[in-house]
């Protein structure tokens, strides 16, 4: 959720396979509620709703 590649976190846990890996790589509530919003947003261009930068900052604090 921090932008780590799952590859970084494979090798970093000494996971053989990807599977095992993506068993622990559970998303917060939170990242899928701002995916929607992100895909749900203007198209590019229109400053009126919601951008990535806002939404990691938030995520951040």
């Amino acid at each position: 959720m921090r932008g780590v590649p799952l590859k970084a976190i494979q090798e970093l846990l000494g996971h053989t396979t990807m599977d095992m890996t993506m068993r622990y790589a559970h998303l917060s509530p939170e990242v899928g509620r701002d995916a929607v919003l992100l895909l749900d947003g203007p198209v590019r261009g229109d400053r009126s709703g919601h951008d990535l930068g806002t939404i990691r900052s938030r995520n951040m604090k």
